[in-house]
């Protein structure tokens, strides 16, 4: 039933502030439980109409919705939360799982599930949530042997999550690549997602608003205050307004001047660097005797930079090169290599 359990907490999270209304230690889990938690979920929500509006249009309605439900989940799911879902035998990798395994349903059946819990037919959603997106009638059963019985698709489905399992992070276009090792482990720790399970996209880019909020992830920082934030192209309705209002109140970013942010703008180096920086607030760091000479580009290097710079060379977060190349364009894998370094240096800190 950790399946079953596992898309619950999807749809709960969709509808209401993640995990925050199942609090119990209850580890059998059933369809009654299941349907129960959805219940609670779409009545609990402020503006129900706009929230499984938001649910059909943005996270259901495609695979690139599914990643970023994937983002959004992973941000939510805090230390309290995790050690919830452990207690319950359930690991984050699960949860991500879960997730992916939405992309085998159609687009219909997804919007199915949305509408079985808005209008109340609770049962009829805990049928689709078992039969894993299909109509509990295509399964055909019976001694003939002419169709799938319950008990064979179970069976099928235990292989096909243990096949899941031996790939998990096993993308095809990062193997032999020299950030391999970082993106495993941040995609094990839930903090990032690949295109699908088999592809990463290593060389592609990744957005201000997207950084932000893997920043705010690594701090764990509570994003729902009420803080004032002075970007006019960061709107409320946008899925990354809580995260970059904290990041920039935990002056961990800055807009590119005092009105915006430019939320889907690329990232380059030194401004990675510089929010890498920030995240871990180490006001202590000995620059005295870096020099940043050896770089053939040092001189390409912003003024406001320059300080930022070095305390990343010192702390073994730039990666060593001939060549800086502070204005170029960072890429997702040079992005995630910087953010596992943030991560262990913050955890080493915390064990001090």
């Amino acid at each position: 039933m950790k399946k079953l359990f596992i898309l619950t907490i999807i749809c709960t999270s969709l509808l209401v502030n993640p995990l925050s209304i199942y609090a119990g230690d209850t580890t059998d889990v059933s369809a009654s439980v299941i349907t129960d938690l959805i219940e609670k979920a779409i009545n609990s929500s402020d503006d129900k109409e706009d929230t499984i509006e938001k649910v059909k249009d943005v996270y259901f309605k495609d695979d690139r919705g599914i990643r970023d439900l994937k983002t959004s989940v992973s941000i939510e799911l805090t230390e309290d939360r995790v050690e919830k879902l452990n207690d319950m035998g359930v690991e984050v990798k699960d949860v991500m799982d879960g997730i992916d395994s939405l992309k085998d349903w159609s687009y219909e059946e997804r919007i199915k599930l949305v509408d079985y819990v808005a209008d109340g037919k609770l049962d009829d959603a805990a049928d689709l949530i078992v039969n894993g997106g299909e109509n509990e009638t295509t399964i055909e059963t019976g001694p003939s042997g002419g169709g799938v019985t319950p008990e064979e698709k179970v069976a099928q489905e235990s292989v096909e999550e243990a096949q899941k399992e031996e790939l998990k992070h096993k993308f095809n276009d990062i193997e032999g690549h020299w950030a391999e090792e970082s993106i495993a482990f941040m995609t094990n720790m839930g903090i990032v997602s690949g295109l699908d399970e088999e592809t990463f996209n290593p060389n592609g880019q990744v957005t201000r608003a997207e950084m932000a909020t893997l920043m705010v992830k690594i701090l764990d920082i509570d994003i729902n205050t009420l803080a004032y934030i002075p970007f006019e192209d960061v709107q409320t309705n946008d899925w990354y307004y809580k995260y970059v209002r904290s990041a920039y109140n935990n002056k961990i970013i800055s807009g590119m001047n005092e009105k915006s942010f430019n939320p889907e703008g690329n990232i380059t180096r030194e401004q990675m660097i510089t929010m890498a920086i920030n995240t871990l607030k180490d006001n202590d760091i000995d620059i005295s005797e870096v020099v940043l000479d050896e770089y053939k580009d040092s001189s390409n290097i912003s003024s406001w930079a320059v300080e930022f710079i070095k305390k990343g060379k010192k702390l073994g977060i730039i990666r060593e090169n001939e060549n800086l190349n502070p204005q170029e364009i960072i890429s997702r894998a040079e992005a995630v290599w910087i953010l596992d370094k943030v991560y262990k240096i913050k955890n080493q800190n915390k064990g001090e």
